[in-house]
């Protein structure tokens, strides 16, 4: 059932068993396998049905770290979040090294192993319209050949794709339903702790600048994503004046993304100018859709103390292997993810002084690229497009700023920070490529990281991740390995179902 919150009397309180604060993806998968259990649910989501200027505005925030897109271009108010958008547009299981605590990377490992999540990767194949759960390049070669390198230095891995629409679909089933209720227009201001001060008893919520209602819950789930999460908890200074569960500074803390970046190339060389790569193209098949990418071997990556990576290989014409080409490019990411350019001045220098490069390779970028670049008989240039983990770093973090949103509530502030470590590790990925292809005898690998005049944008995937760190310590992070709020009560929340709320649905 769909309710619009600005129907709600001022003051209303909604009783429910379980709320869940975020209509993006989490929150309306888990609100979908709550469905026929008994228990009286409950959605907030903070826009309207669709993506609309108003709700959509609550999603700005002051960034003052590394250069990043604005992050109101990140995350979507709107139910179904960032679905409306992209999701399920690629998905891999975690790798087990990621699970591990790591020589050289501080604060690295999780409190289980990879193994921990296996049983539950099937359940999120079928729920997310992946196919049959298998990541194993060999399932989908065929004619279709990987590149011959020693899988001592680099694995081949794979990634699938799913349908986009598969969150919006499952949101339908809430709307259609009478077993949930999803309020709209309806924002989560601040978390109220219950007189004793041990759990969370119900959310004051905003419909509107001068309209208030509450929901008690047994149970709450923040399902609001890596920025709003971190920004509700440290609204909520009722209980505790540093912000919900930050008794040890840890909410906002760690803030990660996955660094991506179009750095170096693969220069093949002879006869390997004619390799099959098109495993390393997205491809669908009857049961699945997929595309390759190249790994640092995972004993290679511990061995060294490097983080995780994997790199997207993309045929290009040799006239975008000119600096004007990284010049547009850069430019061009900065339009796009509406983010600054660092370096522009730099780079607006090498299109002055190269005008037939630059124009050569305005005419290629102007050209959709994609299936006709794969079909080209000489390859003898591959792009190299890295996205790799990010060391865990207390210094990268969410706080509140001292913008207000049209609501009165303060907005958060990104402060995005790499290490040298981020860094080093995409270079050192660049080396172990460099040398296997050598190897292999089929090229070299050219301009790595930080080679580059000016330097490669460093930009991220819209994953926020890292400010709820999971520990079993509450000095090491903010919630448990079950997810729950370090020193906060959980009730028990199986409770009869009761009536409704008194409210207006709106049928789609």
């Amino acid at each position: 059932m769909l309710i619009d919150a600005r129907t709600l009397p001022t003051d209303a309180v909604v009783q429910a068993d379980v709320c869940v604060v975020g209509g993006g993806p989490a929150g309306i998968t888990l609100a979908a396998e709550l469905l026929g259990t008994g228990n009286r649910v409950c959605v907030l989501e903070s826009g309207g049905v669709t993506v609309e200027p108003r709700p959509q505005s609550l999603a700005r925030a002051e960034s003052v770290g590394l250069s990043y897109y604005r992050v109101d271009a990140t995350r979507f108010r709107a139910l179904g979040g960032a679905s409306h958008r992209w999701i399920s547009a690629r998905a891999r299981p975690l790798d087990p090294l990621d699970f591990e605590a790591r020589p050289g990377v501080p604060d690295s490992g999780w409190p289980f192993d990879s193994e921990h999540l296996t049983p539950y990767y099937g359940r999120a194949h079928r729920v997310l319209g992946l196919g049959p759960f298998d990541y194993d390049a060999a399932s989908w070669e065929k004619e279709r050949s990987r590149l011959p390198l020693d899988p001592a230095h680099v694995v081949t891995t794979m990634f699938r794709f799913g349908p986009l629409d598969v969150v919006l679909r499952r949101r339908q089933r809430l709307v259609d339903g009478e077993d949930v209720q999803v309020y709209v227009h309806a924002t989560a201001q601040e978390l109220v702790a219950d007189d004793l001060g041990s759990r969370v008893a119900a959310v004051s919520v905003a419909s509107g600048p001068a309209r208030r209602f509450t929901v008690r819950a047994q149970l709450f789930v923040l399902a609001a994503g890596g920025i709003d999460n971190p920004r509700l908890l440290l609204l909520s200074t009722g209980a505790q004046p540093q912000g919900l569960g930050n008794g040890h500074d840890l909410v906002g803390r760690y803030f990660m993304e996955h660094p991506h970046t179009r750095t170096g190339m693969l220069r093949l060389q002879g006869a390997a100018r004619h390799l099959d790569m098109s495993l390393h193209r997205r491809r669908s098949f009857p049961d699945a859709t997929v595309q390759a990418t190249l790994t640092p071997a995972p004993h290679v990556v511990r061995a060294r103390s490097l983080l995780n990576s994997t790199w997207w290989l993309r045929p290009i014409p040799a006239a975008l292997t000119s600096p004007a080409a990284a010049a547009l490019s850069a430019f061009r990411e900065g339009v796009t993810h509406r983010v600054r350019v660092p370096h522009a001045l730099g780079h607006l220098r090498t299109l002055v002084s190269h005008p037939v490069d630059t124009a050569r390779c305005a005419g290629e970028l102007a050209v959709e690229r994609g299936r006709g670049r794969w079909l080209t008989a000489d390859r003898a240039f591959v792009e190299l497009r890295a996205m790799s983990e990010q060391a865990p770093n207390p210094a990268s973090r969410v706080t509140l700023g001292r913008q207000r949103d049209h609501l009165g509530q303060r907005r958060a502030r990104l402060d995005w920070r790499l290490t040298g470590l981020d860094r080093e590790s995409i270079r050192a990925a660049q080396g172990i490529l460099d040398q296997a292809v050598r190897e292999a005898g089929i090229g070299r690998v050219e301009r790595p990281l930080g080679d580059e005049r000016p330097p490669a944008l460093i930009g991220g995937g819209c994953h926020h991740m890292g400010t709820t760190r999971m520990h079993p310590s509450p000095r090491r992070g903010v919630v448990d390995p079950d997810c729950r709020v370090h020193g906060w009560r959980t009730c028990s929340w199986r409770a009869a179902r009761s009536s409704p709320p008194s409210a207006t649905p709106i049928r789609r």
